[in-house]
């Protein structure tokens, strides 16, 4: 062990790899091995590893690392989710100690975490999103590919070819055939003109054309405009949906979040009967409104499903979303703080730690720099 004074740090992988991260440990001689043991803040205690599983517990607990490497300024120590997980769930401040195998005595400095590493919750809750707005985009579009089909039936329409054949142009050309085949009198020549009156639509096609595509080009403005139409009425019909209060999680938020997700995995009647972590990941995927995440939050507190309100408050708020940290940062803070089971009591360093998240992506956020510069008076 040197003399210097370590610091400690869980950055990503590269790739990053969520539920994957490396603790990277400075001023660490590693030649008489590691051990290391992990406290939180706010009285939960030590990080504890039962079964495959990590909990935090009041005994204290060694983590016995095998993934070790070393290079001339880091320790590094690859942690997967039994590990990670629990810490960026708890959203506390954490001290980390450590050890040789065979030596009693301990150094100890915080563990900090880089703002880009992910809980295993994560993966995959980046998939492409579509808000019910979006839909009604391709709908215009979709109906007027289809537009041609019609178009046959639009073709029969007379009122353009009359003008077509009455066209002076192709009269010559017939006179003039008529004469070199037939040769009588000129009376017999103008008797004989009805006969190939229907033979001058081949030299009338142009024209012809002309009026079809007027024709097609008329059906396919009116298509779109019943396409626009219709896309009219369905936005002002969403516009008279009531929608979701910000500013806090709320019971009528509660019953807007149960109408939203009660056909997805999301649903707040499945949240105590299908496996948390899969609840969980369901809810990140398919609820991206801030204020709809927050009132399952509020519905997973008021029934003591305490994993899942920390798991939701910890994935969202680490991913930059500023409404759900500064909630989260609530929850600790001693001027907002509500005894309820899941957040057992204030702590100024947890609501601290997750203020300053705030203006990370915030940085004009006045409530959260004011509460920062209070707690720290």
């Amino acid at each position: 062990m040197s003399n210097k004074r370590i610091s400690a740090e869980i950055v990503a992988l590269t790739p990053n790899i969520p539920g994957q991260a490396v603790i990277q440990i400075r001023n660490w001689d590693l030649a008489g091995g590691l051990k290391f043991k992990i406290e939180a803040n706010g009285g939960r205690g030590y990080l504890n590893e039962t079964s495959g599983r990590s909990e935090w517990g009041s005994s204290e607990y060694w983590f016995h690392p095998q993934a070790v490497e070393q290079d001339a300024e880091w320790v590094r120590v690859h942690i997967g989710q039994t590990i990670l997980d629990p810490l960026l769930e708890a959203g506390a401040r954490y001290k980390i100690s450590l050890c040789a195998h065979d030596a009693n005595q301990e150094s100890t400095c915080t563990l900090n975490i880089a703002d880009d590493v992910y809980p295993s919750t994560a993966a995959g809750s980046n998939s492409a999103v579509v808000s019910g707005g979006a839909l009604a985009t391709p709908e215009p579009v979709t109906v007027s590919t289809a537009a041609p089909a019609p178009t046959p039936e639009l073709q029969v329409t007379p009122a353009p070819e009359p003008q077509a054949q009455a066209e002076p142009v192709a009269t010559p050309e017939l006179e003039l055939e008529l004469e070199e085949v037939v040769e009588p009198s000129p009376e017999r020549a103008q008797t004989a003109q009805p006969t190939p009156t229907p033979t001058p639509t081949p030299t009338a096609s142009p024209a012809s054309k002309k009026g079809k595509g007027k024709v097609i080009l008329l059906a396919l403005l009116g298509l779109v405009i019943v396409a626009l139409l219709a896309a009219l009425g369905w936005w002002l019909a969403q516009q008279k949906l009531p929608s979701l209060v910000s500013g806090g999680a709320t019971a009528a938020d509660a019953a807007n979040a149960d109408g939203l997700s009660a056909n997805g995995g999301c649903a707040l009647a499945s949240m105590g009967t299908v496996d948390e972590l899969q609840f969980v990941q369901s809810c990140l995927q398919e609820t991206q409104d801030s204020t709809a995440l927050l009132a399952v939050i509020q519905h997973a507190k008021a029934n003591n499903h305490c994993g899942v309100a920390q798991r939701l408050y910890a994935n969202r708020a680490q991913s930059g979303d500023s409404v759900i940290a500064l909630a989260y940062a609530k929850e600790y803070d001693p001027q907002f703080y509500a005894d309820n089971t899941c957040f057992k009591a204030a702590d100024t360093e947890t609501a601290l730690y997750w203020y300053e998240t705030v203006l990370l992506n915030e940085p004009n956020n006045a409530e959260a720099a004011q509460r920062v510069e209070e707690l720290n008076q």
